[in-house]
């Protein structure tokens, strides 16, 4: 059982609330089962892909009814959103603790340099989303 900072509520996607002290404002917390926390997690992988997704899948049926082809730059993006999918929960599913599943989701996915004016992967976060086409 771990003990919260006062007033300091447990992210509930990761731990399991036992008890809060309102004389001192702290919870009492477990981990919740990591295998059903990374089931969620990987879930909302699939659900943000397939988000991505679905915009274009008319023209995947268009081309496949019109035996035409799908714009080149429209695959890659698709290609690259089934493997970024993929690559976030290989990455979900390489975390052996919580804490280590709790930081991979809430560390930032990019780092800024406020001096370049430019962003990239941060190496500690989930893989980034490929940008949108048109």
């Amino acid at each position: 059982m771990m003990e919260s900072r006062p007033y300091i509520i447990p992210d509930k996607r990761f731990f399991i609330v036992n008890s809060y002290n309102e004389e001192t404002g702290v919870y009492t917390y477990q981990d919740k089962d990591l295998a059903e926390v990374k089931t969620f997690f990987s879930d909302v992988q699939d659900k943000k892909a397939y988000a991505l997704l679905l915009p274009s899948d008319w023209q995947v049926v268009k081309a496949f009814e019109t035996s035409s082809s799908l714009p080149s730059n429209l695959a890659t993006y698709r290609t690259a959103v089934r493997a970024v999918a993929n690559q976030r929960i290989a990455q979900i599913n390489a975390c052996t603790t919580i804490a280590d599943l709790q930081a991979l989701i809430t560390t930032p996915e990019t780092v800024s340099n406020a001096v370049e004016q430019t962003s990239s992967q941060n190496p500690d976060g989930l893989t980034v989303w490929p940008t949108e086409v048109n």
